[in-house]
């Protein structure tokens, strides 16, 4: 029984250590100094130019002693790190930290780096606070001494830089590989060209022969109007004849679809048209075009072309006003077929002979009459509302928008 009661308040004794000891040294933002290259209390590290390991490496290491090699001409940094006593409270925070000690290098105690407490961070650095030294590496080995002596101790490390011939410049190598790489850019050119030759079928920009376009457009009224704000997309079919290069006749066919808004005027009992100022509208336009198309290079066109074709209008069923004694007068829907035309005005950007992003601008408008407003034009009966008469006339819009399509 003596010897288990023993062995319980040996290994209860032995937790609490742990944990003290686990505790002290989570809640210490104090430094865990690391040993390098057989020094027992400091840590050593080279870098090159930069900061960075450029043609900088470490190539032997021994206890007290290590070799550098960089290239000629070149700064390589020498930094030594050594260990410094702490002390802490009762609470297991770092209360006291003692002197750096005396650094010795090229040229004298070095460039102090790094920081006293892990939670200090001026100009970035993580580290314990040191010593660096630049040396520049020459045509031969060159060897220097570090060395620190503290309250813990000292320490002393050899170190010998030794140089290394530099890469060959880049005239050198560009004089080397120019011979192969004309050789290799002219076979390229003649496979990229063989290449777009088979996979267009032989036909290039200067050949072109049909085109498709997608296109988005705004009205340029709607800038100044909300109540006649107009958008729409539409379609176009492209064939081109001619033989030269450049002016090519187009000729196709065009669609669009349109949203706009018209005003409503003078509903029964009203005369500020009532509830309603403005209602929605829509039209259709298909019809044949005609043009030229100006391609003066490769990656440029310009296309100037005119429609004439059929325009129908569509109104829905839409409330118009409502009179004092809440008397509903609403609009009946109505489908007005008219002949429209379109005109347009097409810069274009080609990408790889085949696709092409641009802008468009144009006119729009119709030679025989559409409803161009809704609501009744007079009121014979102000009880009933009849008497109602379309007001009928001609619109003209300026649509300006943005195209996507392909040519071949």
């Amino acid at each position: 029984m003596q010897k288990k009661i023993s062995f319980a308040l040996t290994l209860a004794a032995l937790v609490c250590v742990i944990m003290t000891s686990t505790g002290v040294a989570t809640a210490s933002p104090g430094w865990r100094y690391n040993t390098s290259h057989g020094m027992a209390h400091c840590a050593f590290a080279a870098f090159g130019p930069g900061g960075v390991v450029v043609n900088t490496a470490t190539t032997n290491a021994s206890p007290g002693g290590i070799t550098i090699t960089g290239e000629v001409g070149q700064n390589v940094t020498l930094r030594l790190i050594c260990e410094r006593t702490q002390s802490y409270d009762s609470k297991g925070q770092l209360s006291n930290i003692g002197a750096e000690g005396v650094y010795s290098g090229p040229g004298g105690s070095g460039v102090s780096v790094g920081v006293d407490r892990p939670s200090d961070r001026p100009a970035g650095y993580s580290f314990p606070k040191g010593r660096e030294w630049t040396v520049q590496v020459g045509g031969t080995a060159t060897t220097h001494t570090l060395s620190w002596a503290g309250a813990a101790g000292h320490d002393s490390l050899s170190v010998t830089v030794q140089p290394v011939a530099p890469p060959p410049s880049a005239t050198t190598v560009q004089q080397w590989i120019e011979p192969a790489q004309e050789q290799a850019a002219e076979a390229r050119t003649r496979a990229d060209d063989a290449y777009k030759l088979a996979e267009s079928g032989g036909r290039g920009w200067e050949n072109r022969v049909f085109a498709f376009q997608a296109q988005y457009t705004l009205g340029l009224d709607s800038l100044s109007n909300e109540g006649d704000a107009r958008q729409g997309w539409g379609l176009d079919a492209n064939v081109f004849l001619g033989s030269d290069p450049n002016v090519r006749f187009l000729t196709g066919v065009t669609f669009a679809h349109d949203f706009r808004q018209k005003p409503v005027m003078s509903a029964p009992n009203a005369p500020i048209n009532g509830y309603n100022s403005f209602v929605d509208w829509q039209s259709y336009y298909v019809g044949p075009k005609a043009g030229v198309e100006w391609m003066p290079a490769s990656f440029f066109q310009l296309q100037v072309w005119a429609s004439v074709g059929a325009l129908i209008s569509v109104d829905g069923t839409i409330p118009i006003s409502q009179l004092p004694d809440k008397t509903l007068y609403s609009g009946e829907s109505n489908t007005t077929a008219a002949v429209g035309y379109r005109l347009g005005l097409q810069p274009g950007f080609v990408i790889a002979e085949h696709l092409v992003l641009g802008a468009n601008i144009g006119l729009l408008g119709n030679f025989s009459k559409l409803p161009e407003a809704r609501g009744p034009e007079m009121v014979c009966n102000q009880q009933t509302g009849e008497c109602l008469r379309r007001r009928d006339g001609h619109f003209l819009d300026v649509p300006m928008g943005i195209f996507i399509g392909g040519q071949l």
